[in-house]
This record gives C-alpha cells, sequence and structure tokens, in this order.
C-alpha cells in the first residue's frame, strides 16, 4: 500500500470548472486556468460564430487555429474521438465496457475508452495535478535528473459539440526557444513521477516518456507534461 502525506496543502479544492451552454455546443471552461485572457477570447471567438440554432464549430476552430501574436499561433486543438457501432451510425458508451464486437479500430484497448470521459476529466484533475507538479519535491526530482523544471500543458476549455457528436481540447502553445527531438529516456524519472503521484492521491494510468515534451527555454532544458485526459484520483 502507498503512503500518503498526512496533509495535502492547498491541493484539494471544489469543482474548478464550469459548463457554459450553448446553441449545439458546449463549453467547459478550466476556471483555475491562469489567463483570464485566453478565455475570453476563446468564448468571443465561440459568441461571433452564433448564426440561428448553432454554433458554426468549424469556424470556431478555424479562428482558433489561425490566431496568432508576434510569437506565433497562441492556440493548439487536440480533437477527441468517438466510437461507433461497426455498420450503424449509433455511437458506443465506452464508460460501460462494451464488447469487442461494439467497437471499432483502436477503441477495442479498454485504455482508449477513456477518451469518452477524458475531455472533462482532463480539466477537473488538472488543477491538482498541477499543485503537485509545482512542489518542492517534483521540481527537486526533475533536477535531479538534469532538468531546469517540469509544467502541466494545462487545457483552458473543452468543446462538446451536440449535432456532430465531436469533442476538442483547447490548449494554449507553449513558447520554446527549441524543441528538443531526442527522445526521453530516462524510465527512472517516469517511474519516480508515478511513485509520486500515487503520494498523492493520483494514478497516471497511461504516464510514459512520451508524455513529457523536452523543450530548450531561455537556455533551459525544461519538461512540460501533456495528456493526462486518463489520470483519475485513487
Amino acid at each position: 500500500m502507498v503512503e500518503r502525506p498526512t496533509i495535502l496543502p492547498n491541493l484539494e479544492k471544489q469543482t474548478n470548472y464550469r459548463i457554459e451552454h450553448f446553441p449545439g455546443l458546449d463549453v467547459v471552461v478550466n476556471i483555475d486556468y491562469g489567463e483570464k485572457e485566453d478565455m475570453d477570447s476563446i468564448l468571443k471567438i465561440v459568441r461571433s460564430c452564433i448564426s440561428g440554432e448553432i454554433v458554426n464549430t468549424e469556424e470556431v476552430l478555424n479562428k482558433l487555429k489561425n490566431l496568432k501574436n508576434r510569437k506565433g499561433k497562441i492556440f493548439f486543438i487536440k480533437q477527441k474521438h468517438e466510437a461507433l457501432i461497426p455498420g450503424t451510425k449509433k455511437l458506443v458508451n465506452l464508460v460501460k465496457n462494451p464488447s469487442e464486437d461494439e467497437v471499432t479500430e483502436d477503441f477495442k484497448d479498454p485504455r482508449a475508452r477513456y477518451g469518452l470521459v477524458g475531455v472533462m476529466n482532463e480539466i477537473s484533475i488538472s488543477s491538482k495535478v498541477r499543485k503537485i507538479l509545482s512542489l518542492k519535491e517534483v521540481q527537486e526530482l526533475v533536477q535531479k535528473h538534469k532538468f531546469f523544471s517540469i509544467e502541466l500543458v494545462e487545457p483552458i476549455v473543452a468543446f462538446s459539440d451536440r449535432n456532430r457528436m465531436k469533442k476538442y481540447l483547447i490548449y494554449k502553445n507553449i513558447e520554446v526557444t527549441d524543441l528538443l527531438h531526442e527522445e526521453l529516456e530516462n524510465q527512472n524519472l517516469v517511474n519516480e513521477l508515478r511513485e509520486f503521484f500515487l503520494r498523492y492521491g493520483i494514478s497516471m494510468n497511461d504516464l510514459s516518456p512520451r508524455q513529457l515534451l523536452m523543450v530548450e527555454k531561455n537556455g533551459k532544458r525544461m519538461l512540460y507534461l501533456t495528456d493526462i485526459e486518463a489520470y483519475t484520483n485513487n
């Protein structure tokens, strides 16, 4: 059994998101995300794309994708995939553990079924993940492995298009001097991070080196943790 710390300072908090309903589109807003102007600009674009009884989600995504400042494109968009029962247009409820003949392609892998709840889960758990990463013990851990720091690539909002049954997560693009394309081969660091998160009540269900993006920023080697959709409270 993993022994947890007696006190979890500022790690537990009430709901850290709100849901805004638009015609045909639900927007999950990460209210703990630190840069309010980013959220405001996204919601402003959503409101500008309302036409009659529907939000034109494609128009929203195109505007976000092409929005730039002097440092480049501001936002990064990740689409979440749904699953269909083969030969039909009926969506599979992946939460209810469907049989193999109900799902296609990679959804036969139970791990892929996190995708259905991943959009909401990634936002709801991101605040706790960010606070754990900011702890002195975690920063010292990555420094021991020759990195300056580790940060979370945190979702700003999520879109759920009710008409097209598609979901998207919106992040801010990382500002880097250089993206380090070498592969992170330090499995010890991955294992130590997993053990640390377990102490604080989070299972990093699919943590692997590919989730740790290595960059050089202002001459310093840094790590960014990405894709926390499968992380759960344990």
